[in-house]
Formats: structure tokens, sequence, C-alpha cells
């Protein structure tokens, strides 16, 4: 599968490949998908609302996409194939209702766990790869095979799995309620407020306890959080829209593309064009 990541902006359903070097951290917020995800190689930790569990290789995973769900501890050789896709997408297929209700159950909010056999991971990548060359190819009846391949990727994952229900955290304390709300603001803000000062004032606390707090709960700098937000932004963009460093850095709220080029070398390592013409690749 390609290395890309859409947009999704006319589409109910995408296919993309995800791992650690291509976008560390996840992908811009599409709050209105749900993520169907099978991870080849790896391991991660995610956390989605109130769940959190650990991503492995050979299982299948449901859960809706939000921009606050956090990846962590992601390893370096973490892979997996995701289908993103809208509740309405199969609205007009005889059985895809009823078989996504039956697929997500009652609490629709709770991440599926589905563990796999050697045979039905075999079988559900195979579709998975099957998918993705049509969802690429935009032959004639693209629309009609592409739900119709969904349909069959969801009836051989309930033939194949084993349900594991998500385990649930305990609830946050003050100090992790905090920090999720600076996470939240983050993402709401980043285009704009790049001071720790600037968040601090909005959560109607001071810099040094804010960082405090985000470091205790989390081992990182309360900066580090904006500066990766920036990044990975910086990363979806260079990634697929084909855009020169200079649109870029305007668009991210640069005011030179060299600014850009030197916040971006000094966070990953490498420049952007390196990137860029690696992401091609």
């Amino acid at each position: 599968m390609n290395n890309d990541i859409p947009t999704l902006s006319d589409s109910n359903l995408a296919v993309v490949h995800y791992n650690t070097q291509t976008c560390i951290g996840g992908w811009p917020a599409m709050d209105d998908y749900y993520a169907l995800m099978l991870v080849l190689n790896g391991s991660s930790i995610c956390t989605v609302d109130n769940y959190c569990f650990k991503l492995n290789a050979s299982n299948l995973y449901l859960l809706k996409h939000r921009k606050e769900n956090l990846f962590e501890q992601t390893s370096h050789d973490f892979k997996c194939d995701i289908v993103l896709f809208k509740k309405n997408f199969l609205a007009s297929t005889l059985l895809g209702e009823p078989l996504l209700h039956n697929f997500l159950g009652d609490n629709q909010e709770e991440p599926i766990i589905s563990s796999l056999d050697k045979r039905g991971f075999h079988n559900i990548r195979s579709i998975f790869q099957r998918l993705d060359h049509e969802y690429r190819s935009k032959k004639l009846f693209h629309a009609q095979m592409l739900r119709l391949l969904f349909v069959e990727l969801l009836i051989e994952a309930g033939r194949s799995s084993i349900y594991t229900p998500a385990p649930v955290l305990a609830l946050p304390s003050r100090q992790q309620h905090l920090v999720q709300q600076y996470s939240a603001l983050i993402d709401q803000y980043y285009l704009t407020d790049r001071t720790v000062q600037a968040y601090a004032d909005r959560l109607f606390v001071s810099a040094k306890y804010l960082s405090e707090v985000v470091k205790e709960h989390t081992g990182q700098p309360a900066l580090h959080l904006i500066h990766q937000r920036i990044l990975r932004e910086a990363k979806y963009w260079l990634h697929v829209s084909g855009m020169s460093i200079k649109e870029i850095a305007v668009k991210l709220n640069f005011d030179t593309g060299s600014h850009f080029s030197r916040f971006f070398k000094h966070i990953s390592g490498i420049n952007p064009t390196d990137y860029q013409r690696m992401a091609i690749f």
C-alpha cells in the first residue's frame, strides 16, 4: 500500500497505510470517521476517551476517530493498514447498515478489539489490499465495488475475530484533566498560540504550574507538545499536498519559509525538502 494520508474532504471511505516514519503521532482531525485498523507489525499504546489498550500485530481494531485519540510508546517498526469510513458509507446497501450496527454493537463509542488467527489475518489483509487497489484505481463502478469489498471485510471480520473488551481507564485526576485540556487547546490554537504562557492564560493557571504538571504526567516539556502538533501538521501537508515549502510555511503561520525550515529541522532532525522527497518515494 502507498504511504499517503487522505484529506477525506469528499469521500466517505479511504484506505491508508500508517507507520511511525510517515506520520508520527497521527493525522489531522477527522472526528466523524471510524477507523478499522489491521496491525501488521510492531505495537503501540492507544488511548480513546476512557479506554486504553495496546495495539498488537495480527489484531484488528475498530475505533471512533477523534483528534484527542493518543498513540504513545509506538515501536519503531509499527505498521498498520487502516480503513477510514463514515457510517453512512453503507447507507445504500442492503446488508451494510445492519452489518455495521452488529459489528459496532450498542455502545458505538467503545473501541472494538479483535484477535485473529493466522488464517483470519491472511484473509482480512487480502481484503484490505483489494480495497486499497480499488480505492486508488477509480475504475468503472468504483463506488459500488468499494461498498461490496467493505461489506466483505466486515463479514470476514465478524467470522474470524475473537472479541476482547477495551480496558476502561480510571477517571482522570485534576492534574490529568489539566493535561487533557492543554492537549485539546493545542489542537485548537496551535496555528496562533506557540507559547506555554498563552495556553496557561486560557487555562487560568501559571505557566510554571502548567509546565510542571505536563512534565510530570507526560514526561515531556509542555512546549514539546506544541512543537509536536505543529510538526505533525507540517508532515501532513508535506506528505499529501504538493505545496511548496513557502506555501506550507504560510499555511502554518510562519513568517518565512526559512523560519519554517529551521523549525522543522530542529524538531525532526531532517529538513522539510528532504522529508517531502522521501514521502514521494
